[in-house]
């Protein structure tokens, strides 16, 4: 099933223009509270990374790395691979901690912040800017990631 990255706005400004070509499905505008559809942000402090995606089917997911410890026994992973600190979420399904040996951050200079109190959603995925934290919701299934400097849980 292919999943498809959201264009992001700067990407014409770092010589994507291919990418960008595809069209800004929308931006996010600091001066409103809620925005769909708008691919990577991050956090205000810059700790947690978020990417929000459409699969070809029309679900949502999104994917966020950084945080603080996850309490979590490490799965079976390849030895080079990080642990703990990347979490996805697909609209409909549980959510997961990721064995990963790459990053989602490649834009993250360019990410637009998502400032406290605002949210990002993609379908029935809705990402909640807090002091305390970013959490990821999924409406429809009550299923959710939470990325702290202090933890990062999922449920």
């Amino acid at each position: 099933m292919n999943r498809y990255f959201i264009a992001r706005p700067w990407a014409a400004s770092t010589g994507a223009a291919a990418f960008a070509a595809a069209g800004v499905l929308a931006t996010l505008n600091p001066a409103t509270a809620h925005a769909e559809f708008t691919g990577d942000f991050t956090s205000p402090g810059g700790d947690v990374y978020c990417q929000m995606s459409v699969y070809d089917d029309g679900t949502g997911a999104v994917a966020c790395e950084g945080g603080g410890p996850y309490a979590a026994s490490k799965p079976e992973c390849a030895s080079h691979s990080a642990w703990g600190d990347r979490f996805y979420l697909k609209q409909g399904e549980a959510a997961v901690a990721q064995c990963h040996n790459d990053t989602i951050r490649s834009n993250q200079p360019l990410a637009p912040v998502l400032d406290y109190g605002q949210t990002q959603s993609v379908n029935t995925i809705t990402c909640d800017s807090r002091p305390s934290g970013i959490t990821c919701t999924d409406v429809s299934s009550g299923h959710f990631i939470t990325l702290s400097a202090e933890s990062n849980s999922l449920g």
